[in-house]
């Protein structure tokens, strides 16, 4: 198999193939895209209440296939709005102990006091 040549361009690194950053799937770099997704599907989806174009940016100069996470995404954030519609609802890719440590620290930090339900995704699949 041959080894993939990447050289740094005006836009960061490429592999040469279409001039965008690739992600391979099942590596530390695609854990990120998938927070960073979610965040350009919100702008798409809840424009008139979040807006991320920095996301939007970001996620158009990637080669990753987002179709997976495109259909899990969109009936999970739409269920979600159905089912607290008129809540003000926070997302960030958090285990248990993630948002156990974020509520005793960002959360109390803000001085966010009206937080009366939270949850995590131990699997997503």
């Amino acid at each position: 198999m041959k080894k993939k040549q990447w050289r740094h361009t005006e836009k960061g690194v490429s592999n040469g193939m279409n001039g965008k950053y690739h992600i391979e799937k099942n590596t530390i770099q695609e854990t990120l895209v998938i927070p960073l997704w979610g965040r350009k599907f919100a702008t798409e989806i809840f424009g008139d209440i979040y807006q991320d174009p920095r996301a939007v940016e970001i996620a158009a100069q990637l080669d990753y296939d987002f179709g997976a996470l495109e259909g899990k995404t969109k009936s999970f954030f739409i269920a979600i709005e159905e089912r607290f519609s008129g809540c003000a609802l926070v997302f960030d890719s958090a285990n248990k102990t993630a948002v156990k440590i974020m509520l005793k620290t960002y959360v109390k930090s803000a001085g966010i006091t009206d937080v009366t339900k939270y949850f995590y995704v131990s699997d997503p699949d």
